[in-house]
């Protein structure tokens, strides 16, 4: 066994990296992961233990909400300081919390509806989307074949919920009254037969400009991790339109993390997503094999991928996220890594969480030093570059092609 593990930031080039703070969203302590595959409908979630934090590219802490001490997921950060979150803790209410930690903003889920969804996004009307999951009705269970899986107890299905500033529920959207409920992953026999991870409503695309009506602004891209393929839901109606089961190494498998790359960025209009390879549900290979896809989603083509082979895999949770510069931030929360990547495949910036204190990364997302008057406020970080000793055997980099 090692008696040296490098934390922190290991990799760090100032010249070849979108400079910025990070936000982490931690868990802490191994009793987390594993209470993780120990959700239901009718259980006690327990008290999770996890915390959210800004560091600068040198892997120092900026600031933190030590308020926000139960597990979390999907951090919004707003252009006034603020977070919303989704709380792991019994609840699964999406809260918002101002900087100094202090709780402004809660939606309460029906009592009977409440399990912990894993995404929650604040629209431009001030609205709020979450997501959240119910138990199964009865009614939708006689459209499953298997009986096993239909007399299956604690069954969940996923929801996707807008709620004003005020409370009052003014759109919802069940995905089993969208979807097929023969179709989740054999390989994965999960109460929680969709198992949503991420929505994104789409921003100002090329795609819509150029009149394809799929991609109109506001409509909703949605993963659904067991079902092995994500989606758009058109807002208006409902109805799905437009799905991506891929054919990278057999196409997606246990996927997260879907987003469209907003204007302005490299690649704007194709959508990221984190390809984990975990249960495998057509190309027994892609098992133990991770990806970060870059997708057109008008023809459905890959025109772009980190596939680092041997050197990158992780089961569950992920990220990645298009920066200004071309790079691309991926979260290995497993593995207790993020790292930023070139076009080129080139890791130009890397940082591994303490595992003795955080037992996973779940998401990240890089934040301008200006992006609220808060973090505007702070002397900017001084960007030392940080190199690797001589005798490191540092996994290689690996060539990515862009098709477009």
């Amino acid at each position: 066994m090692n008696t040296v593990y490098p934390i922190g930031t290991t990799v760090y080039n100032p010249k070849k990296c979108c400079n910025g703070y990070t936000l982490l969203n931690q868990f802490k302590g191994w009793s987390a992961r594993a209470r993780m595959f120990q959700q239901s409908i009718d259980k006690d979630m327990g008290n999770f233990e996890g915390g959210l934090a800004l560091i600068d590219m040198n892997g120092a802490t900026v600031h933190n909400w030590e308020a926000s001490t139960d597990c979390v997921r999907a951090p919004f950060f707003q252009k006034n300081g603020n977070v919303l979150i989704i709380s792991m803790q019994q609840s699964g209410d999406p809260r918002e919390y101002n900087w100094n930690g202090e709780v402004v903003w809660e939606y309460s889920i029906p009592l009977e509806l409440r399990s912990p969804g894993s995404s929650a996004w604040r629209l431009e009307n001030g609205n709020t989307l979450v997501m959240y999951k119910m138990p199964m009705p009865d009614a939708a269970r006689m459209s499953i074949s298997d009986p096993k899986r239909r007399n299956m107890e604690n069954m969940i299905t996923d929801c996707i919920a807008e709620v004003t500033p005020d409370g009052e529920l003014i759109w919802d959207w069940k995905c089993h009254e969208h979807l097929d409920l023969n179709a989740w992953c054999k390989n994965d026999p999960d109460a929680n037969w969709s198992h949503f991870n991420n929505i994104q409503p789409l921003p100002e695309n090329k795609w819509y400009d150029q009149g394809d009506k799929r991609f109109k602004p506001g409509n909703l891209l949605v993963s659904g991790r067991n079902l092995g393929f994500i989606f758009i839901v058109e807002k208006e109606t409902g109805e799905i339109i437009w799905r991506y089961y891929g054919d990278y190494y057999g196409g997606l498998s246990g996927q997260h993390s879907p987003f469209m790359i907003q204007k302005g960025y490299p690649g704007e209009g194709n959508i990221l997503v984190f390809d984990n390879g975990q249960s495998p549900l057509r190309f027994a290979n892609h098992g133990g094999r991770s990806f970060a896809l870059e997708l057109n989603p008008s023809s459905n083509s890959v025109v772009w991928v980190y596939d680092n082979e041997h050197y990158f895999f992780n089961a569950y949770g992920g990220h990645c996220e298009r920066l200004i510069n071309g790079n691309t931030l991926i979260a290995e929360s497993w593995g207790n890594r993020t790292f930023e990547v070139t076009m080129e495949g080139e890791v130009v910036w890397e940082y591994v969480a303490d595992m003795r204190n955080i037992s996973m990364i779940m998401d990240v997302k890089r934040i301008p030093y200006d992006y609220c008057p808060q973090l505007a406020a702070l002397p900017k970080p001084k960007e030392k570059a940080v190199v690797p000793p001589e005798h490191a055997v540092l996994t290689p980099s690996v060539p990515c092609d862009r098709k477009e």
